[in-house]
């Protein structure tokens, strides 16, 4: 039936979806690009900050502000079709206008539920920079820089270090999900409780563009490729008492709970980028910066270690 047929396509485009990220991985293990020197490629970096300084220098004030029960109505607009329909692994006109049907018929039952409640700390500080670390109030937020050869000299340092503030951001769409999912396969609903998943998901990336508007600068969340340590999402979950002004959670693992949740900053300016393979010489340099062990840091990034 139509059900099993859409279960079974779902599946196959997770299991084709998995085997595309093995390759990757993979792929990425062998590039063996030569590495260049990390301090030197800082050092540039930090000269060429001076020519840009005057870009951010206004005076600033700390500013957080937390919001529960966020209208859907205004995300809403924000959705991103073609994230969804890939993350369905939908590729034809007629799947996808029957999916976006079907996902809407289920957006209208979330919102006549009350199922979703969308929730979110978010902090404005003064920012300033010493080499590599950002400092954010009484946090500091280490990163790491790009060393491949060829490759643009980028850290999100860079960025601070000509910005006058950083805004540090934790949301999520994904409050009374599980409550909701729950009630669906109970009702035999499996494929329904997909969808309020994957919707979840959507809603979630949707909320960060309507409560952290893009025109700032892109979103450099932790654990992705710009920002790959996952565990600097302590630090903002400390400095915006998330866990005290909403129902997100961080795992002991650096995950947040819910999953269908993001944590990162954004800087006016700022760029996307990949930070991809760092030496030797950068590892020892941010495990002493992070005040742990490079076999710790090594489970922390490890598609960045070589």
């Amino acid at each position: 039936n139509q059900l099993q047929s859409h279960i079974a396509r779902v599946h196959i485009a997770r299991i084709l979806a998995e085997q595309q990220r093995l390759r990757d991985l993979y792929t990425s293990a062998q590039d063996r690009r030569p590495l260049e020197d990390y301090h030197q490629r800082l050092a540039m970096a930090e000269a060429a900050r001076g020519k840009r300084e005057t870009a951010g220098q206004d005076d600033c004030c700390q500013r957080i502000f937390s919001f529960h029960h966020y209208d859907i109505n205004a995300v809403e607009k924000h959705l991103d079709w073609n994230m969804f329909f890939a993350e369905w692994g939908v590729r034809d006109d007629a799947s996808r206008r029957e999916l976006k049907a079907e996902a809407l018929q289920m957006l209208s039952r979330i919102k006549r539920e009350d199922a979703l409640d969308l929730q979110g700390v978010i902090g404005t500080f003064p920012v300033r920079v010493e080499g590599d670390d950002i400092f954010v109030g009484s946090a500091v937020f280490p990163t790491l820089r790009n060393q491949t050869a060829g490759e643009e000299n980028l850290s999100v340092a860079d960025f601070a270090a000509a910005a006058a503030e950083v805004t540090l951001f934790a949301i999520s769409a994904g409050i009374g999900l599980k409550q909701f999912t729950e009630r669906l396969k109970a009702e035999g609903d499996e494929y329904g409780a997909f969808m309020a998943k994957t919707l979840a998901d959507a809603l979630t990336e949707a909320l960060a563009d309507e409560v952290v508007p893009a025109k700032e600068g892109e979103r450099h969340a932790f654990g992705y490729p710009s920002c790959p340590d996952h565990s600097l999402k302590a630090e903002a979950f400390r400095l915006l008492n998330v866990e005290q002004a909403c129902d997100l959670r961080l795992t002991d693992s650096y995950m947040i709970d819910p999953a269908e949740s993001i944590c990162g900053m954004v800087i006016r300016g700022a760029k996307y980028f990949a930070v991809g393979h760092i030496g030797a010489d950068q590892l020892s340099d941010y495990a002493r910066r992070r005040n742990i062990s490079e076999d710790t840091l090594k489970t922390l990034i490890p598609r960045n270690i070589l």
